[in-house]
């Protein structure tokens, strides 16, 4: 069966045993910083930012990776650095509210959980950020549902492209509820939105 119907015995408790010290997460974000700043410069630069992407056959639209960086680029001389990419690091992952630009967030959040970089994440994997980001509420219906609707190509693992689709389907979703509109469920009745919000890329990848 898919991951999202197999039993999850005591989810929580695993994820509470193993949720990673904070020295142990910094860590794990110079490495990510390092795979990305390709010339090893103490930079990220666009060229760096679509190589990694190529490399995650991921397509960015256009200007997709520009905002990527003027998102996060506090000096604004058009890259990324060390400092600029833990501070994004750190206000979105302490954003409960949605609200702080996720596009660089969302590479970097993938890359983290993609453990044996094989350019996807498996349904544990996608757990462990949906805990992460959301918190305990509803984490493994949550996470059934997400990893159901972005799993396009039914291969049991989520690429980049699948995953940021689905990644801002979930804040479309949650900006709903806050709103007291009719919530959008995961799935195809959100296509419309995705394209409204500037995403152009489908399930598939294409």
């Amino acid at each position: 069966p898919p991951p999202w119907q197999r039993p999850r015995p005591r989810v929580m408790e695993g994820l509470a045993k193993d949720a990673i010290s904070a020295q142990q997460e910094l860590t794990a974000l110079r490495r990510v910083f390092s795979k990305i700043d390709i010339d090893g410069d103490g930079h990220i630069s666009e060229d760096e930012l679509l190589r990694v992407l190529a490399r995650l056959k991921y397509r960015p639209k256009r200007g997709e990776v520009r905002d990527m960086i003027w998102e996060v680029d506090e000096d604004c001389d058009g890259h990324v650095t060390w400092a600029e990419f833990e501070i994004m690091f750190t206000r979105c992952r302490k954003d409960k509210a949605g609200l702080e630009p996720r596009k660089l967030y969302n590479l970097v959040e993938f890359m983290l959980h993609d453990k044996d970089d094989s350019g996807t994440v498996s349904f544990d994997e996608c757990m462990e950020i949906m805990y992460r980001r959301f918190g305990k509420g509803m984490l493994e219906q949550r996470t059934k549902a997400f990893f159901a609707a972005a799993d396009a190509n039914g291969d049991n693992a989520l690429d980049f492209a699948e995953f940021s689709r689905q990644m801002l389907a979930a804040r479309i979703h949650d900006a709903y509820g806050r709103s007291k509109l009719k919530r959008p469920s995961f799935g195809k009745d959100l296509e419309s939105l995705l394209r409204y919000h500037g995403s152009t890329h489908r399930a598939d990848g294409r």
